[in-house]
């Protein structure tokens, strides 16, 4: 818009006006005019991507009006938003997050599969055997395996892509089956799968990352598992234990640390490729973290549940920061105080809330992910510091006191003297 006009004897426009006319012209002269930028109230928009499904990260068409922030990726959405300027509105915006669920089927049949699932639901799939031959076993996407002779079949919550497989036996076999529990805790293989009667098989039980192998139950108990002289179908469960600890060296090598944490579920486990000491990625103008941070990553925990993480450094003084976004902090990530913490000794204890305070992708999706660290706050100077005032030895102060005598008999000397 116009802010000014003025030059050649006239009076100077107000802002807005653009007519103008001179004084008087007696010789040549300059009318100048100056503008300023008209402020334009943009209200943020989502564009045609938000609320459509989606197996990667939306990217063409994020905002109808506004600017795009970065689009977060958690396990059931990809959520973004469409910033306003001029002092206008922003908008968030969200698409569900889908997976692929791949249909896997051994000789013998066919499966199918409903895919892709939206994250954080189930899916069906159907077995069809081939003539003169039983569906053995359906299995993956942490679902329950079925038994001998089932043809349909409904996953876990599905949270990335995965398998889903099934195997076919003859009719009149018998079938060596293994379960693992908690489904997630890792998987059974039975060699033979199946067997004429008298015949003989073993299990063996492989944990998946997170998990410990800890023993063999029914038709087999231990911690191995052979079967011999088999004359029924057998099934056989591996148990494991999920890792509820982590240790290692902080990243600025102050010393070692520890981590455990309890509740979560009977699958709830430490993340070990993504759990690790690592260097403050933020700064605080109160300190610095002289231990770095414990960036933790928990999986397949119940949604929504609340863990009580325990840390143990070398040192543990000045106060303690997580960082990350929370429910308050309009998706930008801040330093905050943890939820119900307490310290003993150099071991600190919190409280963190899959998709709530202390999980910083704010996702209720069994994914709990919390960097946190020690805070060595800064020394300042006081404003008005105590000045140390220099004193004199034992001996200086002999030679003083040595001196002011030999001072004050050399006077009286004097004194006597004058008055003779």
């Amino acid at each position: 818009t116009t802010q000014s006009i003025s030059g050649c004897n006239g009076i100077a426009s107000s802002a807005g006006v653009n007519s103008y006319s001179t004084g008087p012209v007696l010789a040549d002269c300059t009318v100048s005019a100056t503008f300023t930028a008209v402020v334009v109230l943009v209200n943020g928009a989502c564009g045609t991507d938000n609320g459509v499904p989606s197996l990667v990260a939306p990217s063409a068409n994020l905002c109808a009006t506004g600017t795009a922030s970065a689009v977060s990726s958690g396990t059931s959405s990809y959520t973004w938003s469409c910033n306003g300027s001029g002092g206008g509105s922003n908008a968030s915006c969200a698409a569900a997050h889908q997976y692929t669920v791949t249909a896997t089927a051994g000789a013998n049949g066919m499966l199918s599969c409903t895919s892709p699932v939206m994250g954080g639901k189930t899916t069906t799939c159907t077995a069809t055997p081939a003539s003169g031959f039983n569906t053995q076993s359906i299995l993956g996407c942490s679902g329950s395996p079925t038994a001998v002779g089932v043809n349909s079949y409904t996953t876990g919550i599905v949270a990335a892509n995965c398998t889903v497989s099934a195997s076919f036996v003859a009719v009149g076999s018998l079938t060596i089956s293994g379960t693992a529990s908690p489904l997630t805790g890792g998987s059974v293989s039975c060699t033979p799968a199946t067997v004429a009667s008298g015949g003989n098989a073993s299990c063996t039980a492989t944990a998946s990352a997170g998990f410990t192998f800890t023993a063999f139950s029914g038709d087999c108990v231990g911690a191995t598992c052979n079967l011999t002289n088999i004359t029924t179908n057998k099934a056989v469960v591996a148990t494991f234990a999920p890792v509820k600890t982590f240790a290692g060296t902080t990243a600025t090598s102050t010393g070692a640390a520890s981590m455990s944490f309890t509740g979560g579920g009977s699958t709830c486990h430490v993340d070990a490729t993504n759990t690790a000491f690592v260097a403050a990625t933020a700064t605080n103008a109160t300190g610095s973290f002289p231990h770095g941070w414990l960036h933790l990553r928990l999986l397949a925990c119940t949604a929504g549940s609340t863990v009580r993480v325990s840390i143990t450094w070398p040192s543990l003084t000045g106060t303690y920061y997580k960082y990350g976004r929370t429910p308050t902090s309009a998706g930008a990530s801040v330093f905050y105080t943890p939820a119900n913490l307490t310290t003993s000794g150099n071991t600190v204890s919190f409280d963190v809330t899959d998709g709530g305070l202390g999980d910083t992708d704010l996702d209720a999706d069994g994914v709990i992910t919390d960097p946190s660290g020690p805070l060595l706050l800064a020394v300042t100077q006081a404003a008005n510091p105590v000045v140390s005032v220099p004193t004199l030895s034992e001996l200086a102060l002999a030679l003083l006191g040595l001196l002011m005598v030999t001072v004050a008999f050399v006077n009286r000397r004097r004194m006597v003297r004058r008055t003779a």
